[in-house]
């Protein structure tokens, strides 16, 4: 067969062209699909800063914080508070060795009671200050944390009973000291519960406002997912439907030689 013949030409023709077109158009396909797939990715990585900054009411952020502050307050009163309480209930068992010792007439019974309790009262109590947690109840332990007891030793009082009475004003000062400390507790654990309330409100809120936010950047998302999936499968099949008629048409050249009015056949 002549290497001009029709059949020969548009066979050959037809199977260059085929084997030509398909390494290229997957190239050209793999190269479009990654470019599709990194402006999806800036795509999902906008939506997603969207979603996690600019869904959720700033108000809401700004209560939360104040909340926090306000928790950690008013945690930091009670805290301080349960603290002097504790003190000053060493304070009182000390008071009553104090006591024993005057009554026995121990002097270095005595004095060394009266070193403990001021000790633990300067050393040991805190300077709890309540304005900042809404809190202004003074407790009276200020002035024993500066100066101590006020209680002299042993031998500076004339008698037992004059020693007796400062030690009972001294019980009856740091018994009133302790009723006002359970108040300022109990005040403490109230509003410490009432913040925590309104904290753990402004949380659901805020939790709730970011997870609707994030819902609606999913559906977006797969939404941008499917369109960019069915973009290249409507391009794939495209190509293979055109691959399809290509291949029809060289069969039918290779089979009857060519049809009657083509251009092959005017040429032959």
């Amino acid at each position: 067969m002549s290497v001009l013949s029709t059949n020969s030409f548009a066979e050959s023709f037809s199977a260059t062209q085929l084997a030509a077109a398909r390494p290229t158009f997957e190239l050209q396909f793999h190269l479009l699909q990654n470019s599709l797939l990194d402006q999806l990715t800036v795509k999902v990585e906008d939506l997603q800063e969207d979603a996690n900054v600019n869904k959720v009411d700033a108000f809401l952020f700004l209560e939360q914080k104040k909340l926090g502050r306000a928790l950690d307050t008013v945690g930091s009163f009670g805290n301080e508070t349960q603290h002097n309480k504790d003190v000053v209930g060493e304070l009182v068992d000390k008071l009553t060795a104090l006591t024993t010792a005057n009554t026995n007439s121990d002097e270095s019974g005595f004095n060394s009671a009266l070193a403990d309790i001021n000790d633990l009262m300067m050393n040991s109590l805190k300077d709890v200050n309540g304005t900042a947690a809404g809190l202004n109840v003074k407790d009276g332990l200020y002035t024993y944390k500066e100066n101590g007891s006020g209680l002299s030793s042993f031998s500076d009082y004339a008698d037992s009973s004059t020693r007796s009475d400062a030690i009972a004003e001294l019980q009856s000062a740091l018994s009133s000291s302790l009723s006002i400390l359970d108040i300022n507790l109990n005040t403490a654990f109230k509003i410490h519960s009432d913040v925590q309330g309104k904290l753990s409100s402004i949380s659901i809120q805020i939790n709730a406002d970011a997870l609707a936010a994030q819902t609606e950047s999913i559906d977006e998302i797969e939404q941008l997912r499917t369109e960019h999936a069915n973009f290249l499968k409507y391009l794939s099949i495209a190509f293979e439907v055109s691959q399809n008629n290509a291949q029809q048409l060289a069969d039918s050249l290779n089979g009857n030689g060519g049809q009657k009015g083509t251009v092959v056949d005017i040429i032959s």
